[in-house]
């Protein structure tokens, strides 16, 4: 080790190297690993011995637990001795057998790791029935030859028995996570053209606003949602089978005029009874996946679209079976009960197919950037090319080579891991089947016997772990260089082994790696290869085996009911970080996962207090959780306690991890003190002069509900407005002016909306004038509150609920609420409501919305409030789950729309 300035140097308990690197500001920066057995509490037994030193700030965190080992990385700013900051944790990791390793990070290396932030981001969703080394190898290998840092992977698919016996039905799902910009892009593209031959569907997405924020989804009808081509069915019936196949066949492959040839094809079926059309849709097979893709795009509120060259009595046959929203396809002419030959109307092929697309997407005020199109024939071109996300199912070689994206190994519900969702969120089940679940106690996974230098060859040879095909192994992997992936698989490739599961995470560029394989033939030669390849490749590695048994003890565990657990605070320390862990952990709950949303600080946002820190810097992170609470709201509560401390600034939200969670559509707000500073009824008094007739109206409500001992809103509502009998109307604009509107409103909004959410201002002491003033000037998509009565310009000290109807109160405006989801085709759960009037959060728990407190002051806190607690508005886009990347490209979008122009 000379004395040059390292980026990398790796401190360990047995070093002798004491090297650390100061910041302008004479702090440090240290990045420190643990890795070792993942236990419940581990992680804040570890803050926990760090915690106590004051002027520790965590950058970055990441945690991977995969099986049985942990991965926590943490980037931390030190002011301070980092020395006794190290102590500390080396002596708490050795208490609880964890590994560590501490690298000291220059400024000038933070600065460069910072500036990869702004680049590109790309997902890559590997698709196989099985998913072999072989096949990853070819496909890391190429994707990192065009410079791009792999940052992520994880599987999406559920894990299923490695020692069932191969069939059709298993599918496999990895999902990898790139930065930067590719040389050459046709390379990766002929990659995916390729990769259909090598057993695997590769897709290359963008990872952009519209890949969050998907909307209509339009389907071929024929070899797409059914596995079979009806006007060849129906010519099989007419006697003229073979004919019309070959026909069809050269159709779809693009080799002739689709309007000519279908022509041609239904004059075959003249004089054909009708009769025979319900026959043939009786015994019409279904597409692999397609009742699961169509019922979870439904239930996450997607439009969903047959546009099909085929005939329309199949395509409302299928519409009316499975809940579609529109079908379009061409009309058979039938006369006296025979069908004569002759198609009606305007033919739907390739083209109308596109115009039908847009059409809808009019229609339902949706950005053909959110759309799906997925169909295989030659006249599925134009509008998979018209899609956002176009896709070549099974499809022609023709349609491959043109489409953007294809799927020719898995069933049509594999569609749902290139839409981002997996298995688990998917089938996750909904929170009234789940109660009686939560609480059933899992069976621990057994201890496994580990592989170590440290083990003697006799010992070996006692416990019999001598590896052999099928066995399943979990190889740990650690090091400096995220692009070795690929070299460990093709360490792997010639021995036929199969990848059961990889996560992969980086903190900062330290990289860590778990991979659960299933061996092939020759067992011990592919870890032998794959160890000499770490040795070459300087990576510490970790090895173990695992049974049957302890794999499907294992797999029970990950089919649990999940949480994730979403984390806002302007500064993340080790103390707050073991706050929130110790109260997970006391309730039997696990982190697996942490992910940092947030963008990286730059060191001089570091050295500013909080105090005067712009609401801009802020650390968020995701928690993906195992294991179910046994009472998820009593641990709401005390993770509400930690956020209304004063010894922390933090907002914290806990929430089912399911479809729902990651398909909100609606934002509902209220409007007094939230969307405005302050309650509307008392700016009115002011500005009316009666401020006094308001205070002893009030008295006398707080009396009334002293003795009855709760307040009826809708009753007291009535005696407040009273006091304005007699006001002029001209006084409700001169409210209005003085109003003044919480800080990141206007900013809010236009993230909400690039992110295709349809926004809400639901109130019921805001009144109508000033709801619908709000409305107008902040572009709500939807409004509604009850109303002051005026009459000849004059206000009659009256009030009445919207539209006439009975005075609004918190559980009239859930019922609004639910109107327009409804209205809109989403579900309760897919709400969020955000409210300085708590009722209508806590009155939303029972009906599945996702409640924010947001208060200004303490004394509006409330402990019914759903999750949330006191934001600042800015920070609820986290809570959505989005990360500052897809924010700020939102943030962009909107800037660059027409209508923002305007």
């Amino acid at each position: 080790m000379t004395d040059q300035v390292m980026n990398d140097e790796v401190v360990s308990p047995n070093s002798r190297s004491s090297r650390t690197y100061t910041t302008a500001g004479g702090a440090s920066l240290l990045l420190m690993h643990f890795i070792g057995p993942d236990k419940v509490g581990t992680c804040t037994f570890l803050m926990k011995s760090i915690g106590g030193h004051l002027g520790v700030e965590i950058l970055d965190i990441t945690q991977l637990v995969i099986y049985d080992q942990m991965y926590l990385g943490c980037l931390m700013h030190i002011k301070g001795d980092s020395a006794e900051v190290l102590k500390d944790a080396l002596f708490a990791a050795h208490q609880v057998g964890i590994r560590v390793e501490a690298v000291p990070i220059t400024s000038e290396a933070y600065a460069e790791w910072r500036a990869e932030a702004g680049k590109p981001r790309y997902i890559m969703p590997v698709l196989a029935r099985r998913i072999t080394s072989k096949a990853l190898c070819k496909v890391l290998s190429t994707v990192q030859s065009q410079g791009l840092r792999l940052s992520l992977s994880r599987r999406v698919s559920r894990h299923q028995s490695a020692y069932d016996s191969f069939s059709g039905g298993s599918k496999a799902c990895l999902e990898f996570q790139f930065r930067g910009t590719p040389k050459e892009e046709m390379k990766i593209r002929e990659m995916l053209l390729q990769s259909g031959a090598d057993g695997v569907d590769i897709a290359w997405l963008k990872d952009d606003l519209f890949r969050h924020t998907m909307r209509l989804v339009a389907f071929d009808m024929d070899s797409t949602l059914i596995q079979a081509e009806v006007i060849n069915e129906l010519a099989k019936e007419a006697g003229v089978g073979d004919k019309v196949a070959a026909v069809t066949e050269r159709a779809m492959q693009g080799e002739l005029d689709f309007t000519a040839s279908l022509r041609e094809r239904v004059a075959c079926l003249a004089g054909l009874s009708e009769s025979v059309l319900q026959k043939v849709a009786k015994r019409l097979p279904v597409t692999e996946g397609m009742p699961r893709l169509v019922s979870t795009l439904r239930r996450a509120g997607f439009k969903l679209a047959i546009l099909s060259g085929g005939f329309s009595y199949f395509s409302d046959y299928l519409k009316n079976k499975f809940g579609f929203d529109y079908a379009f396809s061409n009309t058979l002419e039938i006369i006296d009960g025979k069908i004569t030959g002759k198609v009606l109307g305007r033919i739907v092929d390739g083209k109308e197919k596109a115009i039908l697309l847009q059409e809808i997407a009019e229609k339902e005020g949706i950005d053909l950037n959110q759309t799906v199109a997925i169909g295989d024939g030659a006249n599925d071109l134009w509008m998979l090319g018209k899609a956002g996300m176009g896709i070549a199912f099974h499809a022609k070689p023709v349609v491959r080579a043109k489409a953007k994206h294809q799927l020719s190994t898995l069933g049509l519900d594999a569609v749902l891991y290139m839409l981002g969702l997996s298995d688990v969120v998917v089938d996750a089940p909904e929170a009234e089947d789940s109660q009686s679940d939560a609480s059933q106690p899992v069976t621990p996974v057994s201890p496994r016997k580990s592989i170590t230098p440290a083990q003697s060859d006799e010992n070996l040879e006692e416990e019999d772990l001598t590896p052999r095909k099928g066995d399943l192994f979990m190889m740990y992997f650690s090091g400096d260089d995220a692009s070795v992936q690929g070299d460990i698989q093709e360490a792997l490739a010639p021995h036929n082994v199969e990848i059961i599961d990889i996560q992969q995470t980086v903190t900062h560029r330290k990289w860590m790696c778990g991979i659960l394989l299933k061996l092939g033939k020759e067992g011990s030669g592919a870890l032998k290869e794959a160890l000499l390849k770490a040795h070459q490749l300087n990576l510490q590695v970790t090895m173990s085996s695992m049974n049957a048994e302890e794999y499907e003890e294992w797999v029970l565990q990950q089919r649990q009911v999940r949480f994730v657990l979403r984390v806002v605070t302007p500064r993340l320390t080790p103390a707050l970080t073991e706050k929130i862990s110790g109260a997970l952990s006391a309730h039997g709950v696990n982190i697996e996962s942490v992910q940092r949303l947030s963008g990286r600080k730059t060191l001089g946002e570091l050295e500013v207090p909080i105090g005067d820190q712009p609401v801009t810097v802020r650390t968020c992170l995701n928690m993906e959780l195992a294991g179910a609470p046994t009472d998820p709201e009593k641990l709401r509560q005390e993770l509400a306690g930690i956020s209304k401390s004063k010894e922390f600034p933090v907002d914290i939200a806990l929430l089912r991890d399911d479809l729902f969670c990651r398909t909100l559509r609606i934002a509902a707000f209220d409007l007094n003190k939230t969307i405005i500073k302050s309650d509307i009824v008392t700016h009115l008094a002011a500005a009316a002069k009666k401020k006094q007739q308001l205070a002893e109206a009030e008295q006398r409500i707080a009396e009334m509900a002293i003795k009855r001992g709760e307040i009826d809103f809708a009753k007291t509502l009535p005696k407040r407005v009273s006091v304005f009998e007699g006001v002029p109307e001209s006084v409700l604009e001169e409210t209005y002016q003085k109003l003044q509107m919480m800080e990141g409103v206007e900013s809010l909004l236009k993230v909400l909306k690039s992110l295709k959410l349809k926004t809400v201002l639901v109130s019921k002491s805001g009144f109508g004038f000033f709801v619908r003033k709000f409305q107008e000037r902040l572009g709500f998509d939807f409004a509604v509150s009850n109303e002051l009565e005026v009459v000849d310009g004059v206000l009659t000290g009256r009030v009445t609920g919207p539209d006439g109807g009975p005075v609004l109160d918190a559980k009239g405006k859930l019922a609004k609420l639910g109107e327009i989801a409804e209205t809109e085709g989403f579900t309760m759960a897919q709400c969020i409501a955000i409210g300085g009037e708590l009722p209508m959060t806590a009155q939303g728990l029972g009906a599945g919305v996702f409640g924010v407190a947001f208060n200004q002051d303490d004394d509006d806190d409330d402990d019914e409030a759903p999750s949330g607690t006191s934001l600042r508005l800015n920070t609820i886009p986290f809570l959505l789950g989005m990360s500052d990347h897809i924010i700020n490209l939102g943030t962009q979008a909107q800037a660059q729309s027409p209508t923002s122009a305007q």
